[in-house]
């Protein structure tokens, strides 16, 4: 068992010299002698340090048997260093630290970032989130919000999501074939295993965030954030009828009431005319939870 464990072993070192070995490059010229350093990309260095950890073998010969392995000896670089001494390539490892380090500044790439900020025009965001009533029961949100102004195009409350249902809400979110280009949604079962191929046949692509990864929905988290710590948080609803006034109420106050801070404090629904002139009048919005105010001519 041994044997067998330490020939593989070998293989592995073997294969790592060998990538070492065809990814070498002429670099410079150190006191007439040319110095040749290996391509120190993430892999590699991955691959290397992998190769050079700790063996699990005990002082016996007996392979650990709770796997632990032993606290590296000496850094990356100065292992690398090691291995390409092996080699042949006398290296410090202030050298291979050096280029280590050059080689691990890649490229940047096409992130989830930047693809929002590409596509936020064609952006929507769908969610759930729950409310409880006066009688304990628990009511279901399903709420759809446009990605560059932030507004919300559609709600809907109910007692038992299904999959029927929240593709009703989506056809009401979209009438007269407004859409957007792609829905962000997570993979919730509510939305049933036909959702992806019929928003499809609309126009709408769906794309699903990653499993346990609400910071990919972050839009959609900030308002079920807005909407508890703002509406539902100061209310306790009586029945779904009065859970949809308040929202309904809210949702006319948050699309063409309130600042928004990524907005530069305009709201969703687009700038509001500048009054400078007049007594200001407050209007009270959810029994007065919010104000909207203008200006009265005398």
């Amino acid at each position: 068992m041994i044997e067998a464990w330490t020939q593989n072993r070998l293989e592995r070192r073997m294969q790592a010299r060998e990538h070492v070995t065809q990814t070498v490059r002429l670099t410079h010229t150190v006191g007439g002698k040319v110095v040749v350093i290996a391509r120190q990309h993430a892999q590699l260095c991955d691959q290397l340090i992998r190769d050079l950890e700790p063996a699990q073998v005990g002082a016996t010969g007996a392979i650990n048997p709770s796997g632990v392995v032993r606290p590296h000896n000496g850094t990356p670089q100065v292992r690398i260093q090691g291995e390409l001494r092996t080699l042949g390539f006398d290296i410090s490892a202030e050298t291979v630290r050096r280029y280590r380090l050059r080689a691990l500044r890649r490229p940047p790439t096409r992130r989830w970032r930047e693809f929002l900020h590409n596509h936020r025009h064609e952006i929507w965001v769908a969610d759930f989130f729950t409310v409880p009533t006066l009688t304990l029961s628990t009511l279901y949100v399903f709420f759809v919000i446009s990605h560059d102004r932030r507004r919300i195009e559609h709600f809907n409350r109910t007692r038992h999501p299904t999959a029927d249902w929240v593709w009703r809400q989506l056809m009401e979110a979209t009438p007269w074939g407004v859409g957007p280009r792609f829905l962000i949604r997570d993979r919730d079962r509510n939305y049933g295993g036909d959702f992806v191929a019929r928003a499809r046949r609309i126009g709408i692509e769906t794309v699903l965030t990653p499993v346990r990864a609400p910071q990919a929905n972050a839009v959609a988290e900030r308002v079920i954030g807005t909407l508890r710590r703002e509406c539902v948080d100061h209310i306790i609803p009586l029945s779904e009828q009065h859970l949809r006034a308040v929202l309904r109420e809210y949702g006319d106050y948050y699309n063409a009431t309130r600042p928004h801070r990524t907005l530069e404090l305009e709201p969703p629904a687009g700038p509001r005319p500048v009054q400078a002139h007049g007594r200001v009048v407050a209007h009270p919005m959810l029994g007065g939870l919010h104000h909207r105010y203008e200006r009265k001519a005398a």
